[in-house]
């Protein structure tokens, strides 16, 4: 986010070499210098990357060297004292921030100096009107210099964009009047613009981005007009102006409404921005909230009342709202977003609602204030980091609770709420690891997937913890999920060096750019960019760096102001892997100094640097992985070291540098040995009659303490998981080091029996550890634990009619009862549950009262009855009755018998060469399904034509088509033409993504209420949509936006 730009940060940057070459690099190319220009070749023509003079007024040359100049990069003219530039005719492109002053190295923003901006006549793509740069057709204002001193501007008639971050920076400007030509206003158009105190919008506006008004610290109020209709597309954020005292909306608008200042959507269900200067001291949220998004930053504020409507307090909704001491949840509240109270250090105390379902990440952060956070729900999923509750914060709640288990887990005082008594636990963060069903022995440092170090409040290392939003479980389909698609990309892949191109390549085509979309080290977020295909260049580097390590290359993380990048290591090479550019090679570049490198490897050499001289501040490695550096080479330009860069490492580690200065002084202190060559030292703590090691067993072995003799070679452990699971750890490895290979299950209905070796059990433990001494192949085996039953039929009770249930069964003989149930009230209620079995004699009735635990079967997360009742009883029962804790019922159950035997919610049916999911069975047998793809692959390759059907008829009744599913018939390039059902209400995201051939599409259904984002994507350019009549208006607007071409049209 750009707003991030303005935190201060430490000064000191890092440059680290590991076999990459630091020289003056570009991304994509060469850095060259012709007179004061920097530039490199792109495509066969120049792209001017920063200017170096002193002149105040500058023209852009047309040509450099022998190349053509056609385009400007981001801050040319950074940190210059240019006022006046001229744009020359070649030019073709230039970034949104080519003129900005940039920033300092603690991320401020400086004072521009550039307040004109011309154009040569002949330029084809660019234009200049009063030194203001527009496009060529004047349509799009693209830049308004920051230096320009004017208090006033109205823009020109005719203009209907304003390009993103066109105004940014400028603090002279006070007053903006729009024209009614005026469409879009792109992200962060008038961002720090300090001065600015009245924006006159007109009618005719459609749609505003994200982040207009960051910083605008002098804007009162602003009024919406009545042709809005999309300002949070990307990031409810459009107003975050300090002194904002009220957001009005024209009462004709029909997307958006204003109370009282505050803006909501028109129904009122969603509360979208509430002032950062409104100066209420107390607020009641109207009772048709649903969904409150951000009333972050206010200051006057103490006392905040929520209405039994709300469900979800969003992701920074109400952070550093500094005042606010008191807040009332109604019984109703279901999810708590990131940092949703983070910085609220006036709360005291707050109870947490029975309906909770969600505690995100530093929901409670810097509340130092807080002292008691009552928790009434029992299940509420946490995010498992130390940081969502304050540390001196007392937690009361019931005991075996999930907050009772935050407690015990991060070293939390907990109080009973039944009992009062209070326990006072010590945090551990070592242990957490074996919360986490994956591996954790990670090959890199700093920022670890899926594990991340924490350090104290000292900066000191201490341990490892989880970064998980979901429950376990459900995190686990994620893992999967993605390791199958890189398996599946990769899967024609040789060698480490075409993984790391063909990953890091599918990533530049398949991510699109959008500044400021943020990202995080959780497979959450992870899986989140892998999903929308959207974020930033650390985005970019997240996704690239996870995929890679699901395929056991090491990876890292160069950073520099406002760029990151990664690295990858395939066995012989580091390589810089720019995916957001598209670039990778053996150097990176140096317009920027490095903020940051963070990995780790067997050999280092590091290049560290800060704008105060070079100092050895830090490294890329941390205390577990400290163990594998056995050499470190500290540049001889280096005038200082940091005690913290060398604690840690092994006993024989070997530390080279420059004689004479003070980094072989602190050697000197720290180490035993100190050696000379020529200009050079060699510090040790091993002398040369310890230095010999126990040579490593040629086996596998699982003795921990074996030792290798460090050898300069590879071995390749190859690991495969057989049918049921996965494996984490495999890939290349140094011999000697020490190799954990991780199993994980797909989900319960599986369990890992052991790796063998050909046919020879060498452990039966999820993980196995060994040291690696020559090549290996690995297998994990694993077992059916659980499986699906059929022969019942299941009706679900009017409370639970969004849920369903299935019968499995486990290798013991017995059955257990299996829950699907949504998000909601119900989930709190199903911590136990009722098993009612009638039999046919009365006296052989009998109840079961039974825990139910969160479980992943099939795909599907729910809830697993713990206790289990014998197949050959469960079939025999004429009815079986599941009641939750609160005595209502959730399923009737019984054998099936005679011609309905086999259906029941949640079942996949295949019929003929497509495959639905029953969503619905009623007592008479019929039903409703969704269907979700061809029967096979085969079919998927051969599928021309597609009539989804009204109805369709399994174990002879009718159920009613009513939905295609998500990701259907995704990739079906065969598909020509398509008719939607009647009965079908909605269509998935991606359903007919990549159908290129797709030109037909026919709507018969007029009860059509949703379709998921890019349902259509990648359908042909000219293809038609015919919806009825009586539709199409409705239609027009439901599909837009949904992935097609902009040729694609909708029709009666």
């Amino acid at each position: 986010m750009r707003k991030m730009r303005r935190i201060k940060i430490m000064v000191l940057l890092f440059l680290v070499a590991l076999g990459v070459n630091i020289k003056v690099k570009a991304a994509q190319a060469t850095w060259e210098h012709s007179g004061d220009w920097m530039y490199y070749v792109e495509n066969g023509y120049a792209v001017i990357g920063r200017y170096e003079g002193t002149e105040t007024e500058v023209i852009i040359p047309e040509k450099l060297g022998e190349y053509t100049v056609k385009k400007l990069r981001w801050y040319v003219f950074g940190h210059t004292k240019v006022t006046s530039v001229t744009i020359s005719s070649t030019v073709e492109e230039i970034d949104a921030h080519a003129f900005s002053a940039g920033t300092d190295y603690e991320h401020v923003l400086q004072e521009g100096y550039i307040h004109t901006i011309n154009v040569d006549g002949a330029n084809k793509n660019y234009t200049s009107i009063n030194g203001i740069l527009f496009s060529k057709d004047k349509k799009t204002l693209e830049v308004y210099p920051e230096g320009k001193e004017a208090e006033s501007y109205e823009i020109l008639p005719g203009v209907e964009t304003i390009r993103g971050s066109a105004f940014e920076n400028n603090r002279y400007i006070k007053s903006i009047i729009f024209p009614s030509t005026v469409k879009t206003v792109g992200k962060y158009a008038f961002s720090e613009c300090t001065n600015l105190e009245e924006v006159s919008l007109n009618d005719g506006l459609v749609e505003m981005e994200s982040g207009i008004f960051n910083s605008c610290k002098k804007l009162r109020t602003i009024t919406i007009p009545k042709t809005v209709e999309d300002m949070y597309t990307s990031n409810p954020m459009c107003f975050n102006a300090v002194q904002l005292e009220a957001i009005n909306v024209h009462p004709q608008n029909k997307f958006y409404s204003s109370i009282d200042g505050v803006l909501f959507d028109k129904a009122q269900e969603t509360m979208y921005e509430y002032p950062e200067g409104k100066t209420a001291t107390s607020y009641t949220i109207p009772p048709t909230v649903k969904t409150v998004h951000r009333m972050s930053g206010n200051k006057h504020l103490k006392e905040l009342i929520f209405p039994p409507s709300v469900k979800i307090i969003g992701d920074n909704a109400l952070m550093y709202a500094t005042s606010l001491k008191k807040v009332e949840m109604e019984n109703c509240v279901e999810r708590i977003g990131a940092r949703a109270f983070l910085g609220c250090r006036s709360l005291e105390t707050i109870t947490i609602p029975t309906s909770l379902l969600f505690l995100g990440e530093s929901a409670f952060a810097e509340c130092g204030n807080l002292e008691n956070i009552i928790f009434e729900a029992r299940n509420c999923v946490f995010f498992q980091s130390n940081n969502v509750i304050p540390k001196n914060t007392v937690i009361y709640g019931y005991a075996n609770s999930t907050a009772h288990r935050y407690a015990e887990n991060y070293g939390r005082a907990f109080t009973d709420i039944e009992t009062n008594e209070k326990i006072e636990y010590e945090y551990d963060a070592n242990r957490l690891i074996e919360l986490l069903p994956i591996s954790n022995d990670l090959t890199y440092g700093e920022p670890a997937y899926p594990s991340i170090s924490y350090r104290d409040e000292n900066g000191n290392f201490a341990g490892y913890q989880p970064s998980i939003i979901h429950e376990y479980n459900i995190l686990r389909e994620e893992y999967i999920e993605l390791k199958r698609f890189t398996d599946d990309l990769v899967k024609d892949c040789t060698t480490d060096k075409q993984k790391i191109d063909t990953i890091s390549q599918w990533v530049h085509e398949h991510v699109a750019y959008r500044l400021g979309s943020m990202s995080g080290n959780s497979i959450e977020s992870v899986y989140m960019i892998f999903q929308r295909l959207y974020g930033n260049c650390m985005c970019f580097t997240q996704l690239t760096n996870y995929m890679l390590y699901l395929e056991g290359i090491p990876v890292g993380s160069i950073i520099i102001p406002g760029h990151e990048m990664g690295v990858a290591f395939d066995g012989e090479t580091w390589y810089v892997v720019d995916s957001t550019n598209g670039y990778i090679g053996t150097s990176i570049y140096e317009d920027s100094v490095v903020e940051s490198i963070i990995f780790s490897a067997g050999q280092l050499t590091f290049d560290i640097r800060s704008t105060e001289g070079v100092y050895l501040a830090a490294v890329g490695y941390d205390q577990k992985d400290a163990k594998s550096i056995h050499n470190i080479t500290i540049p001889s330009y280096v005038k200082g070291i940091y005690e913290t860069v060398l604690s840690g490492l092994p006993k024989d580690v070997v530390v080279k540098g420059a004689r004479g200065g003070q980094v072989e002084e602190y050697c000197k202190k720290k180490y035993k040995y100190i050696t000379y060559s020529g200009s050079q030292f060699s510090a040790t703590n091993i002398g040369e009659d310890e230095t010999k090691t126990e040579e490593s067993d040629a086996s596998v072995t699982e003795d921990d303490e074996t030792k290798a003799e460090e050898i300069d070679a590879f071995v390749t452990i190859e690991a495969e998981a057989m049918e049921g699971g996965i494996v984490f750890g495999k890939g290349k490895y140094s011999k000697g080091e020490r190799v954990e290979l991780t199993s994980l299950a797909l989900d319960d209905t599986w369990s890992f029996s052991g790796w063998y070796v050909g046919d020879r059990l060498v452990s039966s433990n999820k993980k196995y550890r060994f040291t690696a001494s020559e090549n290996v192949k690995i297998k994990a085996v694993f077992e059916k634990r659980l499986s699906r039953q059929k022969g019942y039929r299941i009706v679900m009770s009017k409370e639970y009619s969004d849920s369903y249930v299935s019968i499995y069964q486990g290798v013991n003989g017995k059955c257990y009862i299996f829950i699907k149930t949504q998000l909601g009230h119900m989930v709190s209620s199903l911590d136990y549950v009722t098993i009612k079995c009638y039999a046919a004699k009365e006296e052989d009735s009998y109840s079961i009262y039974t825990v139910v635990e969160s479980a992943v079967l099939d795909g599907e997360a729910g809830f697993l009855t713990v206790h289990g009742i014998d197949k050959a009883k469960f079939s025999k029962f004429r009815k079986v009755e599941l009641y939750d804790k609160r005595n209502v019922l959730v399923a009737s159950i019984s054998a099936r018998r005679g011609e309905n035997n086999g259906t029941s919610m949640g079942q996949t049916v295949k019929v003929g060469r497509l495959k639905y999911k029953v969503s619905k069975v009623r007592a008479d047998g019929t039903g409703e399904v969704a269907l979700t793809g061809t029967a096979g692959k085969k079919d998927a390759n051969k599928l021309t034509t597609l009539k989804t059907g009204d109805t369709v008829k399994i174990n002879k009744k009718n159920f009613k088509v009513t939905a295609v599913g998500k990701n259907a018939f995704k990739n079906c390039k065969r598909l020509k033409r398509v008719t939607i059902g009647k009965n079908v209400t909605s269509i998935g995201a991606k359903a007919f993504s990549g159908c290129k051939a797709l030109k037909k599409i026919t709507i018969k259904s007029t009860k059509l209420k949703k379709v998921g984002k890019n349902a259509f994507k990648g359908i042909h350019a000219k293809a038609v949509i015919k919806a009825p009549k009586v539709k199409l208006k409705a239609y027009k607007k439901l599909l837009k936006k949904k992935g097609q071409a902009k040729g694609v049209r909708i029709v009666k």
